[in-house]
């Protein structure tokens, strides 16, 4: 039967990409890079070269509001900040003055057309009006133009809002005046006719006596409740307390300590009396010991312990709680007599308060009226003179601080920034363009990709040929990296399971033109050049290609032997110059392949094949097209997918891989086929042996050499 080696190399899950994976994508992709990044610095080059010159030039105006006023802004008063002097406004508001559509439009009729931008200098009170035109003449024009018409045009605004202000106020403060001598002729009428001097003076004199009685007369009430509720408690504590206390001295009982003392001299003569040689307990004296022992016990446990005494004495507490009760009767009756006191007092108070009840109303109608027109005859009378002061003063609110020069250089366009920006998204957008084409690429392009995609190990990496008709190992001389990837690849198969070496090993691939037949014949010249005998079967009944690609009959082959018209040692051939390798063609194309593959006589026919030899390589159809390496890689120890770089497709490779996992194959890794040279991550140490040295070794005679190959990642 046909031993199954397990894999020596089981790879991890699939991980992110590594920075090694990005810098071998980018060097696969450098061409689209290249294209991408050269394409955008083009444009960007001949837009720096065409696009139109832009001027532009800034003035700067200062926003200085008056820090002294005549008048102070009042909540009260809705005319405070109308008739305020220099009247604050925030840089904000003055920026959008600056913008709005009268002065831009007498700014273009004047200096020309021009972007003007209005913008507050950081965080300070400077503006700055920046024009940009492709004229720096229009552009200075146009930034000195919009300052002077905003200034012009604010100081004109003012002037005339303090005019109106002022003819405003002469006319309310005359007003004022009529209605103040009306009002105070109507107050000395009103005195006169009811005797009055100042009514509000005297009711609210009044009423603040009503409140002191008021309040004089709740702390009455407050002090009798306090006085009855501490005579309450007099009492009860009164009733409670003893006139008289009764004191209980407690001592010792001194009859008991004189009997206990007697009681211990009895008990210390009888242990003395009855020591060895004494008296016996049946003694006469000893009897009469312990009576008198036993008597004392009895008095002394009838006997108290302790005695008191009783005493009486006077309680000085009681003394105390009877006279604080006839301080309280005292205060309680004291508290009611203010009370009615106080009650007769507010009484005669409210006679007096309904007097001025029916004066209040007509009297408070007419102090009101002229307090009211008293204010406003102050209060314009003030305005007035502010108005003439600030006439006079013609503050003005903004400065120019900093007039627009005509630039003598364009601000755009900026020519080395250009081609620079140009440049730097140019190669930005071709790494993009280079992610984007990886991730939408549907193909394995490198040996990363396929450990990820297939989760096997890249046992080996053929560069492509150089020539088409050096495809054979047999056919190559000299050091070439093609001979020394087969070894690679051979060296690989070896540690694929150390304690129980690969002896049959079927090579298939996903689609057909893989390289798998290429594969299956080198790697089989490669075993044979290592001096072990090796039999190359071509399981391919449907394409077969070995006979073709070595130049030798097709027949007798596999199914001719299967099907018995052919014995074993008959369609086994060789090949002129590889002494250890034989050669099982396909034979007559059969009707049914993957019966015969499956059948019990090709299972005998690959135990005899290993007895017989070292290494049994079959090459397999390929695996996505029918089922035949299905079958083929059950019965073999290992076998190995062939992956062309560039052309396989990771669906159909981990569509193959799942077909062989069914089949229960031992897929021990990949040959990535047509690697690139810079891709390949191999460096081969030179030999010393001759040109002629090395293809005298394969033709079975093993050359010396001086260091062993070393793949290098």
């Amino acid at each position: 039967m046909i031993s199954r080696v397990q894999p020596q190399e089981q790879m991890e899950e699939p991980t992110e990409l590594t920075p090694q994976d990005y810098v071998a994508i980018l060097r696969r992709r450098k061409s689209l890079i290249i294209y991408v990044a050269l394409t955008i610095s083009i444009l960007a080059l001949i837009y720096a070269l065409v696009a139109p010159k832009t001027y532009q030039a800034t003035a700067k105006i200062l926003i200085d509001p008056p820090t002294m006023t005549l008048s102070d802004v009042d909540a009260n008063d809705p005319l405070s900040s109308l008739f305020n002097i220099g009247q604050q406004q925030t840089v904000d508001t003055q920026v959008q003055e600056l913008q709005t559509t009268p002065l831009l439009e007498s700014t273009a009729a004047t200096a020309g057309n021009a972007k003007l931008t209005v913008a507050q200098v950081d965080s300070t009170n400077i503006i700055a009006v920046t024009a940009a035109s492709n004229s720096a003449r229009t552009a200075a024009d146009a930034a000195n133009t919009l300052v002077e018409l905003y200034m012009t045009e604010n100081l004109h605004n003012d002037q005339q809002d303090i005019l109106a202000a002022k003819n405003f106020a002469i006319t309310q403060r005359s007003l004022a005046r009529q209605t103040l001598d009306s009002a105070s002729a109507g107050l000395l009428k009103f005195r006169s006719t009811h005797n009055v001097t100042d009514l509000g003076k005297e009711q609210e004199y009044i009423q603040s006596q009503f409140g002191d009685l008021r309040t004089g007369l709740q702390a009455a009430h407050d002090d009798l409740s306090a006085s009855q509720a501490q005579e309450r408690s007099l009492r009860q504590q009164l009733a409670t307390e003893p006139e008289s206390i009764e004191s209980h001295l407690v001592g010792s009982n001194t009859d008991v300590a004189t009997l206990a003392a007697q009681l211990s001299q009895d008990e210390i003569q009888r242990q003395r009396l009855t020591q060895p040689g004494g008296f016996t307990a049946q003694a006469p004296q000893i009897i009469a010991l312990d009576g008198e022992i036993k008597a004392l016990n009895k008095r002394i446990n009838q006997e108290p312990v302790v005695t008191t005494t009783i005493s009486s004495t006077h309680n000085t507490v009681w003394d105390g709680l009877k006279t604080a009760l006839s301080a309280a009767v005292m205060s309680s009756q004291a508290s009611e007599a203010r009370i009615v006191t106080l009650d007769q007092q507010i009484k005669d108070l409210k006679s007096k308060l309904q007097q001025f009840s029916a004066l209040e109303t007509p009297y408070d109608r007419l102090q009101r009226q002229y307090d009211e027109a008293a204010e406003a005859d102050t209060l314009f009378t003030q305005k007035i003179t502010e108005l003439d002061l600030r006439l006079q003063a013609r503050h003005s609110a903004a400065h120019i601080i900093e007039p627009a020069r005509v630039p003598n250089f364009p601000v755009y366009p900026k020519r080395p920034l250009i081609v620079i920006f140009g440049a730097i998204m140019g190669l930005f957008m071709g790494l993009l363009c280079a992610l984007g084409a990886e991730m939408f690429d549907d193909r394995l392009n490198s040996p990363a990709d396929v450990e990820r995609a297939l989760r096997l190990p890249a046992l080996g990496r053929i560069p492509v040929f150089t020539s088409d008709d050096l495809q054979m190992l047999a056919k190559m001389t000299g050091r070439r990296p093609e001979m020394e990837s087969y070894k690679t690849l051979r060296t690989n198969l070896y540690f694929c399971s150390v304690d129980l070496p690969v002896k049959s090993l079927l090579i298939t691939s996903a689609a057909p033109k893989e390289g798998k037949t290429t594969t299956s014949i080198n790697l089989a010249f490669a075993i044979a050049a290592d001096n072990k005998e090796v039999i190359l079967v071509d399981t391919d009944l449907r394409l077969p290609s070995i006979h073709k690609v070595l130049g030798i009959p097709i027949c007798p082959g596999l199914t001719d032997l299967l099907l018995g018209n052919s014995s074993l040692d008959d369609v086994l051939l060789d090949i002129p110059g590889v002494p250890n390798l034989k050669v099982i063609t396909a034979g007559t194309i059969p009707p049914n392949p993957s019966e015969l593959l499956n059948s019990q006589k090709f299972k005998m026919l690959m135990d005899e094949l290993t007895n017989r030899v070292d290494m049994v390589i079959c090459d397999g159809a390929p695996v996505l097209a029918v089922a035949d390496s299905q079958i083929v890689s059950s019965l073999v120890d290992a076998t190995m997918l062939v992956v062309s770089n560039g052309e396989t497709r990771k669906a159909s490779a981990t569509h193959a891989r799942h077909l062989l996992a069914r089949a229960r194959a031992n897929v021990v890794g990949i040959a990535y086929n047509k690697a690139n040279s810079n891709e390949a991550g191999y460096y081969y140490y030179q030999y010393s042996a001759q040109p002629e040295q090395l293809e005298a070794g394969l033709n079975g005679h093993r050359p010396a050499l001086t260091s062993t190959e070393i793949p290098k990642k």
